[in-house]
């Protein structure tokens, strides 16, 4: 123990080179030593060369993999997420499901159900109001455009043929077997 507490009143310096702090007895013995290490040159670890060795993909392939990464560009950047924001998103979903459990369990009038935020990224569809990504969004808009144009001109024509849709089914249904009347029919979807 006396060993301990001298070393404790003993003045310590910094090591020159790693910053390190000893006491002056044992610094200079340190710094040839630090000196001898910062000299030495130490290969860069290989992961990809430790993995080839124990398995079937040879040493070569793993190289020529990391060339073409490298020309690309390196590694790839992973896409920014909102992770922040589908956390309170949940923990507001969870919250509301508990308040509606006591206000079923008290007899308390429901509250009102929580906003869903929308994706700030997404696209949304003027025809339907339904949002979606921008892949999918340059899809569906151009399709649900071309629907309602569709449904407004046969609702337009449904009106006037209506009338005459039932009248003729009713003659054909007496005449014709029903896969030809379905046939005819499919092309006035509306009767």
């Amino acid at each position: 123990m006396a060993s301990a507490e001298t070393a404790k009143d003993e003045q310590t310096f910094p090591c020159r080179i790693c910053t390190r702090r000893f006491i002056k007895s044992s610094l200079d013995k340190h710094e040839q030593a630090c000196k001898k290490l910062t000299k030495i040159q130490r290969k860069v670890f290989d992961s990809g060369k430790q993995r080839a060795l124990n398995s079937d993909i040879p040493i070569n392939d793993v190289r020529k993999v990391q060339k073409e990464r490298e020309k690309m560009g390196g590694v790839f950047p992973r896409p920014q997420t909102n992770w922040r924001e589908r956390h309170e998103e949940f923990i507001g979903a969870v919250s509301a499901s508990k308040q509606v459990g006591n206000a079923l369990k008290t007899g308390a009038p429901l509250p009102p159900p929580p906003k869903t935020a929308s994706n700030a990224d997404y696209i949304k569809c003027d025809f339907c109001g339904r949002s979606f990504n921008k892949n999918a969004a340059e899809r569906h808009i151009e399709f649900c455009k071309e629907q309602n144009v569709r449904k407004a001109i046969l609702s337009k024509q449904g009106r006037q043929k209506t009338s005459e849709c039932k009248f003729l089914f009713k003659t054909y249904k007496q005449i014709m077997p029903f896969y030809l009347i379905k046939l005819i029919f499919s092309l006035y979807p509306t009767y």
